[in-house]
């Protein structure tokens, strides 16, 4: 049989070829599969790395599988074991073999995580093997390596980590004595990624302990995720979440801090790669929680603006606000108000009007989509009645024609009139003044 060196198949359309290394073992398997029917013989040529330590003979096994499928199935296969002694390794390091044990963390907690992706190399950048992903405790252990330097690359980072820079151009691990201890870990660390809700108030201040939902869209739903964790912003208004992969998301406020109006807005965002394949932190726009707001508006009856009416508000019976004002609009504000229910009284009326101190109930809804509109009053006085004064004549002191106990009434700037006009009405008065006389007058001794 002879070899023609010009015919060579293509890796991808003739043929595949699968490396695979136990890393628990360090038994390797090469796998070659025909992706087209076979009608001739075919050379397969490869080259087997040997690790061993010098100055012993050790036991090489090389054992070689075929199989194939035709009309009926063949199999068929060599398995041989050779002696192969090493004399000279060309200094100490050289022929010893160990072990490396590494273990994929977060950055930020530190925990171990599955998922992570990695490919060794010799110091040539061979490739050793299959790619290895870590397990539940993060690790993955590299056994049956000679003594001396490695390239180890990562492929996929944890869902919800970004790829390491240096590790995803490869980083130089050493495996030697050390490295080979009992229980000898290097730990390698992926940044999470993150995104960072802002609360604060009106006022730009931050504010703690407003509980959030998280969900996730998938197609026209939303799915929630993290409803283990309680999702609060911090003294310094902030709450962070770590660990998300691409896709779109929304927080939605579940509860307000304390003496604020809850936020019913969801905050949607989305986390994409860039070109470098890594999701960027995300810092989402503060949000704001806001408190509720008053306006009374104080008219006469044809609508003109009042100054001066003053004002109490109370909640729960605890004074909130006292001289609440208003101004030459006939209005007055408040602001800062916590949901719940309130009570306005009038204590004092505007100049020449009467006082309404009628209480007058109102509510701050605990929840808005967004800043909540002011609670609007309206409240009218009405003007001042004028005072009127009645004087009534003794019976002994009616005129001539005056009927008995009639009374004389007092208008303001006309002074007092009977039915005789103002001569009556003086007369009327000189004679209570005799009677009055009279009465008192003592009595002579006789």
């Amino acid at each position: 049989m002879t070899l023609d060196e010009n015919i060579v198949l293509a890796l991808g359309t003739d043929y595949t070829v699968d490396y695979v290394t136990n890393p628990e073992t360090g038994q390797q398997e090469l796998t070659v599969n025909f992706l087209k029917e076979i009608d001739r013989a075919f050379f397969i040529t490869y080259r087997t790395k040997v690790l061993l330590e010098e100055g012993s003979e050790q036991k090489v096994s090389n054992e070689v599988i075929i199989k194939g499928n035709n009309e009926e199935e063949v199999e068929g296969g060599d398995n041989q074991e050779l002696g192969v002694i090493v004399n000279d390794g060309g200094g100490t390091v050289v022929g010893k073999r160990g072990s490396i044990l590494l273990e994929k963390d977060s950055a930020t907690t530190h925990n171990p995580l599955a998922g992570a992706v990695f490919q060794l190399y010799d110091s040539n950048g061979v490739s050793l093997g299959a790619p290895v992903t870590t397990g539940s405790d993060g690790q993955v252990l590299f056994k049956e390596l000679v003594y001396g330097n490695y390239i180890l690359k990562e492929l996929k980072a944890p869902d919800g980590y970004n790829l390491d820079s240096a590790l995803k151009q490869g980083i130089t691990i050493t495996v030697n004595a050390e490295s080979s201890q009992t229980g000898k870990i290097q730990h390698l660390q992926n940044d999470p990624v993150q995104v960072t809700l802002a609360k604060e108030d009106e006022n730009g201040d931050p504010l703690a302990g407003a509980v959030f939902t998280l969900e996730i869209k998938q197609g026209e739903n939303w799915k929630p995720i993290r409803e283990e964790t309680e999702l609060k912003t911090g003294e310094d208004g902030h709450l962070t979440v770590e660990a998300l992969e691409e896709g779109t998301y929304r927080f939605t406020e579940i509860q307000a801090p304390d003496g604020y109006v809850l936020n019913t807005q969801p905050i949607e965002f989305t986390l994409v790669k860039n070109a470098d394949g890594v999701i960027p932190a995300l810092t989402l726009d503060p949000v704001v929680n806001y408190q509720g707001g008053l306006e009374i508006t104080k008219t006469d009856a044809n609508g003109r603006p009042l100054a001066g009416a003053v004002f109490k508000l109370t909640k729960d019976n605890v004074t909130v606000i006292e001289g609440l004002t208003t101004e030459k609009d006939g209005t007055a504000k408040a602001n800062g108000l916590a949901p719940g229910v309130y009570e306005l009284v009038e204590t004092s009326a505007p100049e020449g009007y009467t006082l309404d101190s009628t209480p007058v109930r109102f509510e701050i809804e605990a929840r808005a989509a967004g800043a909540p509109a002011p609670v609007a009053i309206y409240l009218v006085n009405q003007k001042e009645k004028p005072t009127e004064v009645t004087v009534k004549v003794p019976p002994d002191a009616q005129s001539p024609g005056q009927t008995p106990g009639k009374a004389v009434e007092k208008s303001p700037g006309t002074g007092l009139q009977g039915p005789g006009g103002i001569g009556t009405s003086l007369l009327l008065l000189v004679a209570a003044g005799i009677i009055l006389w009279r009465r008192t007058k003592p009595k002579e001794k006789r």
